[in-house]
């Protein structure tokens, strides 16, 4: 299980401090919105808890990697800054060469 922590510094979260379940690969989906209100800028912090068998743990912190580029950089703390539009999450929107990459092939499915 993944406790997700949110530190808002200014604007308001649609939600905010989930819970997620992973899959067997360890891999889990956060969708951040704004709502409709203004920009809100937040500090994000994930920790990962086992309560089953030899290897239980609880709330230890977890570092984000981005998996297009598997060898880091690695972040404890993610800075986001969530506009109308955007989302800017260390500096960075996530655009390629100027236009926005969409993902054709998600790594896990979306329940609406």
């Amino acid at each position: 299980m993944i406790n997700e922590q949110n530190y808002i510094q200014s604007g308001t979260l649609g939600a905010h401090t989930s819970t997620f379940n992973v899959t067997s690969s360890g891999m889990f989906d956060d969708f951040v919105s704004r709502g409709s209100g203004n920009d809100v800028i937040f500090f994000q912090q994930f920790t990962a808890s086992n309560s089953s068998g030899l290897n239980s743990f609880l709330n230890q912190p977890v570092v984000v990697h981005d998996p297009s580029n598997p060898n880091g950089p690695f972040f404890g703390t993610l800075g986001i800054q969530a506009q109308k539009n955007q989302v800017f999450i260390n500096g960075s929107d996530g655009k390629a060469n100027g236009s926005l990459t969409l993902c054709t092939d998600p790594d896990l499915p979306v329940n609406q």
